[in-house]
C-alpha cells in the first residue's frame, strides 16, 4: 500500500477522534456557560448528558454538576427538577474528589462558598421541617428533618476533614439532629448523635442554653437504664448530675443502679448528696436509712462503724420527728439497736453497753405499742415479736411472757 492510500485511511479516523474530543470539550464548556449565565435548566441537561457519556471520569465535570445542582436547590423555580438537588450536588462533589482529590480540594481551598451554602441550605430545610413538626404535631416531619440533618452532618464532616471552616464537632447541628430523633422516636439516632455530645460533655452552644440539653441527657440515661446497660447508664447519669445538680431523676437512677450492684460506697455517697439537695422527701429519707442499715449489717468489716451507726440513728430520729405518722422508721431504729447489740456482743463489748442498746430497742417498741397510733397487723406482729426477744435478752421474763401472750392471742 502506498503512502497516499495510508493517508486516505488514517485521515477519517483522526477526524473522528478530533471531532469526539472537540464535541466533549464543547459540551462541558456549554454547560459551564449555561451555569454562568444562570440558565440552570439547559446547564443541568447538558452536564447530565455529558456525565452519562464521555465525561464520566472527569473530576471538573462532577464539580460543575455539584455547582449546578446546588444552585437548582437554592432556586424554588427549579428545585423540583430533581428529587433532592442538594444531596445530588453533594454526591457529585464527593465523586469529583474521589477522581482527583488534590485538584478539587486545591480549587476549593480558598473559596468553599458553594459547599458552605450547600451545608446551610440542607440544614435550613431540616430546621423548617422540624419546626413544622412542632407546629403541626406531625411525626413524619421530624423523620424528614432528621434525614436532612444527617445529610448536613455528612457535609459538615467533609468540610472539617478538608479544613473548610467547620469544627470537628458540629454541636448545633448535632443538637438539632438529636432533638429531631427524640421526636421521631428513633432511639438509635438519639444515641448516635447524643453520645457525641455527652461524651464531649457538651451541654450548651452559641444557639442553645444548658436547659435545652436536659432532655438529651435524660433520654440517654433512661434508654440505657431500660436496656439494662448499667455501666453506660451510670456513666451518663454521673455526667448529668454534674451538669444538672438540681434534677432528681439522675440521682434516682444512680441510687437504683448502685443499690442493684450492692456498691454501698457509691450508693451512700449519692444518697447523702441527694438527701442534702432535696430535703423533705420522705421516700428518699427512709430509703437512705434502709441502705445505711443494710451497709452496717451485711458488711462485717467497716472501719467507720461507729460513725455510720451514729449517722443512721440521727437520720431515723429526724425521720420520726418529720413524719410522726410513719412507723417504718421506728421499727427500723429498733431493729438497728437489736443488731447493734448482737454486734457488740460478738465484738466483746461490756454487758452494760450491750444492755443499753437492747434497752433502746425495747423502749422504742413499747412506745409504738402504747402510743395509740394505729399499727397494721403486720407491724403489730413485728413489734410484739421483737419485744418478746428484747425482754428475754434483758432477763425480764415476766414482760416477755406478757407480750408473748398478746402475740398468741393475735
Amino acid at each position: 500500500m502506498n503512502i497516499a492510500n495510508k493517508i486516505r485511511i488514517y485521515l477519517p479516523a483522526i477526524f473522528i477522534i478530533f471531532f469526539v474530543q472537540t464535541h466533549a470539550q464543547s459540551a462541558l464548556t456549554n454547560a459551564f456557560t449555561f451555569w454562568q449565565n444562570k440558565q440552570l435548566v439547559p446547564a443541568k441537561e447538558t452536564i447530565d448528558e455529558y456525565l452519562a457519556g464521555e465525561g464520566e471520569g472527569k473530576a471538573t465535570a462532577w464539580l460543575l454538576k455539584s455547582r449546578i445542582y446546588a444552585d437548582l436547590g437554592a432556586d424554588q423555580r427549579y428545585r423540583n427538577l430533581t428529587a433532592d438537588p442538594e444531596l445530588e450536588a453533594f454526591e457529585a462533589l464527593l465523586r469529583a474528589i474521589s477522581i482527583d482529590k488534590a485538584g478539587i480540594t486545591a480549587k476549593l481551598k480558598h473559596d468553599y462558598t458553594m459547599v458552605m451554602l450547600l451545608y446551610k441550605s440542607v440544614t435550613g430545610r431540616g430546621i423548617s421541617l422540624y419546626n413544622a413538626g412542632l407546629a403541626n404535631a406531625a411525626p413524619q416531619s421530624f423523620a424528614a428533618a432528621l434525614e436532612q440533618f444527617r445529610q448536613a452532618l455528612r457535609i459538615s464532616n467533609l468540610m472539617h476533614q478538608e479544613g473548610w471552616g467547620m469544627p470537628a464537632l458540629d454541636t448545633n447541628l448535632l443538637y438539632s439532629s438529636c432533638q429531631a430523633a427524640i421526636h421521631a422516636q428513633s432511639d438509635d439516632q438519639v444515641i448516635l448523635y447524643g453520645r457525641k455530645l455527652t461524651d464531649a460533655q457538651v451541654y450548651q452552644t452559641s444557639a442553645h442554653k444548658k436547659s435545652d440539653f436536659l432532655n438529651i441527657y435524660s433520654h440517654l440515661v433512661r434508654y440505657y437504664q431500660l436496656k439494662q446497660e448499667s455501666t453506660l447508664a451510670i456513666k451518663q447519669a454521673v455526667a448529668a448530675v454534674k451538669i444538672y445538680p438540681g434534677e432528681q431523676f439522675f440521682y434516682d437512677v444512680l441510687i437504683d443502679l448502685y443499690r442493684k450492684q450492692a456498691d454501698f460506697s457509691l450508693l451512700l455517697q449519692v444518697e447523702e448528696r441527694a438527701f442534702q439537695q432535696f430535703p423533705g422527701q420522705q421516700r428518699l429519707h427512709i430509703n437512705y436509712c434502709k441502705d445505711l442499715f443494710g451497709y452496717l449489717y451485711t458488711n462485717k468489716m467497716i472501719k467507720t462503724r461507729q460513725a455510720t451507726e451514729a449517722k443512721l440513728e440521727q437520720l431515723l430520729q429526724q425521720y420520726a420527728v418529720q413524719y410522726p405518722p410513719a412507723n417504718d422508721g421506728r421499727l427500723l431504729l429498733a431493729k438497728h439497736f437489736y443488731n447493734k447489740a448482737t454486734h457488740q456482743q460478738k465484738a466483746g463489748y461490756s454487758a452494760a453497753t450491750i444492755r443499753e442498746s437492747l434497752t433502746s430497742a425495747v423502749v422504742i417498741l413499747v412506745q409504738m405499742l402504747g402510743s395509740g397510733k394505729e399499727l397494721s397487723e403486720k407491724e403489730r406482729q413485728t413489734v410484739l415479736t421483737h419485744l418478746c426477744r428484747g425482754m428475754e435478752a434483758l432477763g425480764r421474763k415476766a414482760e416477755a411472757d406478757h407480750y408473748r401472750k398478746q402475740l398468741s392471742i393475735n
